[in-house]
């Protein structure tokens, strides 16, 4: 007698249909929605902290310098603008040379790559470093500034006609325990493109600090962007003197 043979039957596997799969989805979005804002503060904490220790290290190399240079500061601004306050090399028609903190690494007190003179959160490329429009190191194109992203104090006037220094430097006794740097302020995009809070601030005494933007945000709404006027200086010596009290 002739048996028949058993089939198998194929067990049924159970498929997702578009609903489900549209409610995954949907979860996984509102999932990432959730963790991106704690992960971009994440990162600007992260941000912050080094640009913190930046300015830390910055100032360690002022007081080096100043115990090799009877006390003083190579700080200052140019142009009689007080918010041109940040550069590092001059590149210009008729003179090109170091000016303010670009006289630490002339001395060979800033390291090659100088990252310390930099924020990681600036992002307007001028104040980035080594960006088309900000080379590094100085003095390596013609007709090209160099450009900290960080402000030195504007209480000396540089000279950016002649390779001659200022008359007379600020000496650390003078400014004691008074923020020497800060992160570039000089309109209020720079700050909206880079901690957008607030700034870090460092002080003689190589502390650093934090100042809310909402401290000085009314004198820095009035500063002009990109064409500075010195009808601006008692305005960003405000600020100063508010980063001083913070």
């Amino acid at each position: 007698m002739i048996r028949p043979v058993p089939t198998t039957r194929r067990s049924s596997v159970a498929a997702f249909t578009i609903v489900e799969l549209l409610v995954v989805i949907s979860i996984i979005v509102l999932l990432v929605a959730m963790l991106l804002p704690a992960l971009s503060k994440a990162r600007e904490v992260s941000r912050r902290a080094v640009c913190g220790s930046n300015q830390r290290q910055l100032m360690t190399l002022y007081m080096m310098y100043g115990l090799d240079h009877k006390n003083v500061l190579p700080i200052g601004y140019v142009y009689n603008q007080k918010q041109f306050s940040y550069l590092i090399y001059w590149a210009n028609a008729g003179y090109s040379g170091y000016v303010g903190m670009g006289v630490l690494y002339k001395v060979g007190l800033i390291p090659d790559d100088g990252r310390i003179v930099y924020c990681p959160s600036q992002q307007i490329a001028i104040f980035q470093r080594n960006s088309e429009s900000n080379p590094w190191p100085p003095a390596q194109m013609p007709g090209k500034h160099t450009r900290s992203s960080f402000a030195t104090r504007p209480v000396t006037l540089w000279s950016t006609t002649s390779p001659s220094v200022p008359a007379e430097y600020p000496r650390l006794n003078d400014i004691k325990f008074r923020t020497v740097l800060s992160d570039v302020f000089a309109w209020d995009e720079l700050v909206e493109m880079n901690h957008l809070e607030g700034v870090q601030i460092a002080r003689a005494d190589c502390s650093v600090g934090w100042v809310d933007r909402a401290e000085f945000d009314t004198e820095l709404s009035t500063l002009p962007a990109w064409s500075f006027l010195p009808t601006a200086n008692p305005t960003v010596v405000d600020i100063w003197e508010i980063f001083d009290r913070n």
